[in-house]
Protein backbone atom coordinates (compact mmCIF):
# COMPACT_ATOMS: atom_id res chain seq x y z
CA UNK A 1 0.00 0.00 0.00
CA UNK A 2 1.33 3.57 -0.57
CA UNK A 3 2.41 5.25 2.69
CA UNK A 4 0.91 7.91 4.83
CA UNK A 5 1.93 11.84 4.54
CA UNK A 6 0.21 11.95 7.46
CA UNK A 7 1.52 9.48 9.66
CA UNK A 8 4.28 7.42 10.21
CA UNK A 9 4.09 4.38 8.19
CA UNK A 10 4.02 2.03 11.41
CA UNK A 11 0.45 3.07 12.23
CA UNK A 12 -2.14 0.37 11.66
CA UNK A 13 -5.53 2.68 11.88
CA UNK A 14 -6.35 5.66 11.41
CA UNK A 15 -9.42 7.47 11.30
CA UNK A 16 -10.44 10.79 10.67
CA UNK A 17 -13.76 11.99 12.70
CA UNK A 18 -14.59 15.82 12.28
CA UNK A 19 -13.34 19.01 10.07
CA UNK A 20 -14.04 22.76 10.64
CA UNK A 21 -14.79 25.45 8.67
CA UNK A 22 -11.59 26.06 8.32
CA UNK A 23 -10.34 23.01 6.73
CA UNK A 24 -8.80 21.42 10.20
CA UNK A 25 -9.05 17.70 10.73
CA UNK A 26 -9.14 16.01 13.98
CA UNK A 27 -8.87 11.89 14.40
CA UNK A 28 -6.87 9.59 15.48
CA UNK A 29 -4.36 6.75 14.88
CA UNK A 30 -3.29 3.01 16.11
CA UNK A 31 -0.07 1.67 17.00
CA UNK A 32 0.50 -1.73 15.15
CA UNK A 33 -0.12 -3.55 18.26
CA UNK A 34 -3.29 -1.55 18.86
CA UNK A 35 -2.07 -0.95 22.55
CA UNK A 36 -2.66 2.63 22.16
CA UNK A 37 -4.33 5.57 20.20
CA UNK A 38 -3.22 8.77 19.86
CA UNK A 39 -5.05 11.99 18.67
CA UNK A 40 -4.41 14.01 15.88
CA UNK A 41 -5.16 17.59 14.34
CA UNK A 42 -4.46 18.02 10.54
CA UNK A 43 -4.24 21.99 9.61
CA UNK A 44 -5.41 23.17 5.91
CA UNK A 45 -1.42 23.50 5.44
CA UNK A 46 -0.73 19.86 6.23
CA UNK A 47 1.00 20.83 9.19
CA UNK A 48 0.08 17.83 12.05
CA UNK A 49 -0.23 18.01 15.79
CA UNK A 50 -0.04 14.47 17.61
CA UNK A 51 -1.21 15.00 21.12
CA UNK A 52 -3.10 12.79 24.00
CA UNK A 53 -6.15 13.92 25.59
CA UNK A 54 -4.87 13.61 29.25
CA UNK A 55 -1.46 12.78 30.39
CA UNK A 56 -1.09 8.92 30.18
CA UNK A 57 -3.85 8.30 28.55
CA UNK A 58 -3.59 5.05 26.65
CA UNK A 59 -6.56 6.09 23.94
CA UNK A 60 -7.49 9.00 22.74
CA UNK A 61 -10.12 9.81 20.65
CA UNK A 62 -11.05 13.24 19.26
CA UNK A 63 -14.42 13.17 17.81
CA UNK A 64 -15.35 16.67 17.07
CA UNK A 65 -13.58 19.85 16.36
CA UNK A 66 -15.30 23.83 16.28
CA UNK A 67 -14.67 26.29 14.02
CA UNK A 68 -12.72 28.26 16.53
CA UNK A 69 -10.75 25.44 16.99
CA UNK A 70 -11.61 23.53 20.27
CA UNK A 71 -12.05 19.62 20.32
CA UNK A 72 -13.89 17.49 22.24
CA UNK A 73 -13.54 13.54 22.76
CA UNK A 74 -12.29 10.56 24.72
CA UNK A 75 -9.87 9.34 26.65
CA UNK A 76 -9.16 5.49 27.89
CA UNK A 77 -13.06 4.57 27.55
CA UNK A 78 -14.62 6.23 30.40
CA UNK A 79 -13.62 10.09 30.34
CA UNK A 80 -14.05 12.96 27.76
CA UNK A 81 -12.06 15.94 27.22
CA UNK A 82 -12.58 19.27 25.57
CA UNK A 83 -9.04 21.04 24.46
CA UNK A 84 -8.87 24.49 23.94
CA UNK A 85 -7.01 26.23 20.90
CA UNK A 86 -4.24 26.96 22.50
CA UNK A 87 -4.18 22.84 23.72
CA UNK A 88 -5.22 23.15 27.24
CA UNK A 89 -7.11 19.95 28.45
CA UNK A 90 -10.45 19.83 30.42
CA UNK A 91 -11.48 16.50 31.75
CA UNK A 92 -14.91 15.60 31.43
CA UNK A 93 -15.65 13.03 34.39
CA UNK A 94 -19.06 11.28 34.81
CA UNK A 95 -18.90 11.34 38.55
CA UNK A 96 -19.05 14.70 38.21
CA UNK A 97 -22.05 14.55 37.33
CA UNK A 98 -23.41 11.66 39.18
CA UNK A 99 -22.65 8.83 36.76
CA UNK A 100 -19.97 7.17 35.23
CA UNK A 101 -18.53 6.40 31.80
CA UNK A 102 -18.67 9.08 29.82
CA UNK A 103 -18.92 9.02 26.13
CA UNK A 104 -18.38 12.92 24.21
CA UNK A 105 -20.18 13.15 20.98
CA UNK A 106 -20.59 16.45 19.99
CA UNK A 107 -19.35 19.88 20.16
CA UNK A 108 -20.41 23.19 19.00
CA UNK A 109 -18.96 26.42 17.85
CA UNK A 110 -20.19 28.16 21.64
CA UNK A 111 -17.99 25.31 23.32
CA UNK A 112 -20.83 23.08 24.63
CA UNK A 113 -20.67 19.69 24.57
CA UNK A 114 -23.19 17.20 24.35
CA UNK A 115 -22.85 13.00 24.54
CA UNK A 116 -24.23 10.72 26.92
CA UNK A 117 -23.39 8.86 30.06
CA UNK A 118 -23.85 5.93 32.07
CA UNK A 119 -26.06 6.51 35.43
CA UNK A 120 -25.70 4.88 38.80
CA UNK A 121 -29.53 3.79 37.90
CA UNK A 122 -27.95 1.27 34.67
CA UNK A 123 -29.41 3.23 32.07
CA UNK A 124 -27.63 5.71 29.56
CA UNK A 125 -28.44 9.78 29.92
CA UNK A 126 -27.93 12.27 26.94
CA UNK A 127 -25.86 15.51 29.00
CA UNK A 128 -24.64 18.66 26.85
CA UNK A 129 -21.48 20.23 29.05
CA UNK A 130 -21.63 24.62 29.11
CA UNK A 131 -18.44 26.77 28.32
CA UNK A 132 -18.63 27.64 31.92
CA UNK A 133 -19.00 23.53 33.19
CA UNK A 134 -21.97 23.31 33.90
CA UNK A 135 -23.56 19.83 33.02
CA UNK A 136 -27.18 19.24 32.15
CA UNK A 137 -28.58 15.89 31.90
CA UNK A 138 -31.71 15.03 29.03
CA UNK A 139 -33.95 12.52 29.50
CA UNK A 140 -37.01 12.54 27.04
CA UNK A 141 -39.95 13.16 29.51
CA UNK A 142 -42.33 11.05 27.27
CA UNK A 143 -39.56 8.09 26.56
CA UNK A 144 -40.34 5.19 29.61
CA UNK A 145 -36.78 5.69 31.42
CA UNK A 146 -34.76 3.66 28.89
CA UNK A 147 -31.18 4.68 26.98
CA UNK A 148 -30.89 8.47 25.76
CA UNK A 149 -27.79 9.47 23.60
CA UNK A 150 -26.87 13.08 22.18
CA UNK A 151 -24.84 13.08 18.61
CA UNK A 152 -25.20 16.55 17.80
CA UNK A 153 -25.13 19.93 18.87
CA UNK A 154 -25.14 23.29 17.68
CA UNK A 155 -24.62 26.89 18.11
CA UNK A 156 -27.96 27.78 19.03
CA UNK A 157 -28.24 24.89 21.53
CA UNK A 158 -30.54 22.68 19.67
CA UNK A 159 -29.15 19.04 20.26
CA UNK A 160 -29.98 15.39 18.14
CA UNK A 161 -29.60 12.05 19.22
CA UNK A 162 -31.93 9.04 20.01
CA UNK A 163 -33.53 7.58 22.96
CA UNK A 164 -34.37 3.44 23.52
CA UNK A 165 -37.58 2.06 24.90
CA UNK A 166 -39.68 -0.84 24.57
CA UNK A 167 -41.29 0.33 21.46
CA UNK A 168 -37.82 0.66 19.51
CA UNK A 169 -35.49 3.85 19.03
CA UNK A 170 -36.35 6.87 18.41
CA UNK A 171 -34.68 9.77 16.97
CA UNK A 172 -34.97 13.42 18.09
CA UNK A 173 -34.32 17.30 18.31
CA UNK A 174 -34.97 19.30 21.13
CA UNK A 175 -33.86 22.94 22.38
CA UNK A 176 -31.93 22.89 25.46
CA UNK A 177 -32.81 25.75 27.93
CA UNK A 178 -30.50 27.50 30.17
Amino acid sequence: PPRSTLFPYTTLFRSAQSLNKGGTLVGYFANLSMTMTTGFIRSSDGTTTQFQGELGAQHTEPVAINDSGWLAGNVDGGRGFLRDANGQVTSINGEDFGGFDVHVAALSNTNWIGGFYDGEDGLEHGFVRQPDGTVLTVDDPKSDGTDMQIHGINARNFVTGYYSDAKGDHGFIASIKE
